[in-house]
């Protein structure tokens, strides 16, 4: 996908918070915004503000050495099957039908492993079947205190 699908399914993902309202002392969710459809984005540093009307919370997307991301930047994002079909591959509701990620065919197999398979061939080819989770703290929340 590329920087500008990127930004928009940033954005989707970002209405899981209610909008901050003067006299809030917390951050909420929205009730009817599934938990496990709130994603996190490894690869890119940004802040969210739920200040912000849905649409526009995210903010300063930059690369990791501070280079802003632009519209044109190509990514690729390993995603579930369940959001890949709900979400992220159904016109309309993060892209319009011509402005559509291009699914890789890898990613779409039939069998049970999927994703899953994938990532564990990572581990095993890549990284000599030790991974160490870090937090690489590229993102924040903000407006509130």
């Amino acid at each position: 996908m590329n920087g500008r699908q990127l930004k928009r399914f940033m954005e989707w993902s970002a209405r899981y918070f209610n909008t901050l309202r003067p006299g809030d002392t917390a951050i909420s969710v929205d009730p009817g915004f599934a938990d496990y459809n709130y994603f996190m984005f490894e690869g890119v540093c940004y802040r969210v503000d739920p200040g912000m009307e849905p649409g526009g919370r995210i903010l300063d997307l930059t690369w990791p050495d501070g280079a802003p991301v632009k519209d044109t930047d190509e990514f690729t994002l390993a995603v579930n099957n369940y959001c890949a079909a709900s979400q992220l591959l159904v016109p309309g509701v993060i892209c319009e039908a011509d402005d559509m990620p291009v699914l890789l065919e890898k990613d779409v197999r039939g069998d049970i492993g999927g994703i899953r398979e994938l990532i564990r061939d990572y581990i095993v080819s890549v990284r000599d079947g030790v991974i160490t989770p870090e937090c690489s703290e590229n993102w924040h929340i903000v407006g509130i205190e």
